[in-house]
């Protein structure tokens, strides 16, 4: 599936037709006529986009004056009011992530080591709340290299686009408004300097959940290294609080127990309500 958002979409479809070129019946691996003519449209959006003087700009290169500017979030956290932080790990994985140092050992500190840690730990917590999600509660998945953008219409006009590394979803990855969780993972030691670009992402996806009518709610984001873990929680007023843990200095339980009880009250808010829940409201 093609990502969704215009600059995306068309060094998606600038890349497929580069590699195999128009519809060709021979071929399965070229374009099919509906892709080509996706392509068309994916390349109008851009052209009116560019018509019109947007200028594009990566998440990653945000500073928190223009994650202010854009996105209204203040460059201050609050202070973050925790649950109960006793969820012990699960033996298994802590027999995993041993199993994953180990073998890493002489890698290097870089972020595809960080991610085989932290692929283990994302998994881990949605597999640990499965059997014990809510009735009617959504699925719960771990999505990679999410795409979001935000389109700022007004002087000066910018579009903000990127990947975040992981997001945590239900039911479509495409879908923004789906997107509970955001997480975004650095290299060993230099996790903090993120923070621009994941408040950027969690403001992207609070927009996107306003117009879906689901922004009445707090959205959770992750910055990590593997070692270091700071949570955020995005209020509905765009106010943010952050809480510092690292898991190599006693905080492994915190870590883990705040992850799956993020997951958790994700679980809880993804159920439809019930008709006895909407003759309430």
């Amino acid at each position: 599936m093609a990502p969704f958002h215009p600059w995306l979409k068309a060094k998606y479809w600038a890349r497929r037709l580069m590699r195999w070129g128009r519809p060709d019946p021979d071929n399965p691996q070229s374009f099919t006529m509906q892709e080509w003519k996706d392509l068309g449209v994916a390349a109008e959006e851009v052209a009116q986009l560019m018509d019109h003087g947007y200028v594009s700009v990566a998440f990653n290169s945000l500073t928190m004056a223009q994650v202010q500017f854009y996105f209204g979030i203040p460059r201050e956290p609050l202070p973050m009011i925790l649950p109960p932080l006793d969820t012990p790990i699960p033996d298994a994985l802590l027999r995993e992530i041993s199993m994953i140092a180990i073998d890493t050992e002489r890698a290097g500190d870089n972020e595809a080591r960080s991610r085989a840690m932290l692929n283990a730990i994302f998994m881990g917590a949605l597999r640990y709340r499965r059997p014990l999600a809510p009735i009617g509660a959504r699925r719960m998945r771990l999505g990679f290299e999410t795409p979001l953008s935000t389109i700022f219409k007004e002087a000066p006009r910018v579009v903000i686009s990127g990947q975040s590394d992981y997001s945590i979803f239900y039911d479509e990855h495409d879908d923004v408004a789906k997107q509970v969780i955001i997480i975004e993972a650095k290299k060993l030691g230099s996790g903090q300097a993120g923070l621009p670009q994941l408040l950027g992402y969690l403001g992207s996806v609070q927009f996107s959940r306003r117009s879906d009518g689901r922004a009445k709610a707090p959205l959770f984001g992750v910055l990590t290294d593997s070692e270091e873990f700071v949570f955020i929680v995005l209020h509905e007023n765009m106010k943010y609080s952050k809480k510092t843990f690292h898991w190599k200095e006693g905080d492994a339980q915190r870590i883990w127990s705040l992850l799956v009880y993020m997951i958790k009250t994700m679980e809880i808010r993804s159920r439809e309500p019930s008709d006895e829940d909407q003759m309430l409201q």
